[in-house]
């Protein structure tokens, strides 16, 4: 076998795992932030967060209104809880996907 052929046989072979998605990683958990509740209102499923930056969002170390993807999110948290959360910028603007108590 010739050098050409080897390098050939290597090329393709890397080619086909590349493509294959061979040793590929794919992150499957979001991005999370933390912050302190300041505001609830369950009614129309809105939560004020003060939180650091978030760099993705371009959002200064500030208070921020945050719309809940579900009410259920919040469960038992309260005003002056320090939450670990994940947010996503959508259409109609930020909404949290989720929230936990942060411990």
């Amino acid at each position: 076998m010739n050098i050409s052929r080897i390098f050939a046989a290597f090329a393709i072979t890397a080619l086909i795992g590349s493509v294959s998605g061979a040793g590929a990683q794919v992150a499957t958990t979001p991005t999370t932030y933390t912050g302190t509740i300041e505001k609830i209102d369950r009614d129309n499923k809105k939560v004020t967060i003060r939180h650091g930056e978030i760099k993705p969002l371009k959002l200064a170390a500030t208070s921020t209104v945050f719309e809940l993807r579900s009410v259920a999110l919040l469960g038992r948290l309260k005003v002056g809880d320090a939450v670990v959360f994940s947010v996503e910028q959508d259409k109609g603007g930020l909404t949290i996907t989720t929230l936990e108590e942060s411990s």
